[in-house]
């Protein structure tokens, strides 16, 4: 598409009903909703004025169908109603970029929204009314990811966490040996699969693998 020549950061969005695609350029945002037959190609729906880089990017669908483009940049979410193009900077009261540290990833799932910052995730809801809730990591957060449709991994270089999106709790744990791994990274997660890089080093030898975390009929990680 001759529009998003140059992009600087794309992502792909499903909501109940349709498919969008966020492109950032170097001063804008453009959001593109997939036609279907006859056009069965990305058409242009907004585009959106940006003065920093962009990081990532979600839409969120609320229950009466109004959309929200969510926006990170490194120091901050932006939350645009993409009806009246309204900007609102996303802000947790007694919670300063000094505690969440940067913004690492926004992750959509059903019928909420979780931000994750480098210390602290927050767990919010398209369609308000309910409480933020607040997650913890146990290091400081490298990569996040969604895995099936309720679970949350939160990874660091050493420590991989998958966590239930529902009650906050980490139901499954990947460590590396601290006499073994020397770093993970987050290759790819695709429906109930997760693929993770280990490379590793021993006797100065170093070696890379591939670990695969996969949910199973219960939506249990192993």
């Amino acid at each position: 598409m001759k529009e998003t020549k140059e992009c600087e950061f794309y992502s792909l969005a499903r909501t109940r009903a349709s498919m969008y695609l966020c492109v950032a350029m170097s001063k804008s945002i453009m959001v593109l909703k997939w036609a279907p037959h006859p056009f069965n190609k990305f058409m242009k729906l907004k585009e959106i004025p940006i003065d920093q880089k962009i990081g990532c990017m979600d839409i969120a669908e609320s229950s009466s169908g109004e959309l929200r483009l969510y926006a990170g940049t490194q120091t901050s979410f932006r939350a645009i109603d993409l009806g009246s193009l309204a900007v609102e900077e996303v802000a947790f009261t007694g919670m300063g970029m000094d505690r969440l540290g940067v913004c690492v990833k926004g992750i959509m799932f059903e019928d909420s929204f979780v931000i994750c910052y480098q210390n602290i995730g927050v767990i919010t809801h398209a369609d308000g009314g309910r409480e933020n809730k607040t997650l913890t990591w146990r290091n400081p957060l490298n990569f996040a990811a969604k895995l099936g449709t309720d679970f949350l991994v939160a990874g660091s270089s050493s420590v991989v966490d998958v966590i239930n999106r529902e009650s906050g709790k980490i139901v499954h744990v990947f460590e590396t040996k601290k006499d073994k791994i020397r770093a993970l990274e987050l290759l790819v997660c695709r429906g109930d699969k997760l693929f993770l890089l280990a490379e590793e080093e021993k006797d100065g030898m170093k070696t890379s693998s591939i670990i695969l975390i996969e949910l199973l009929v219960k939506d249990e990680p192993v």
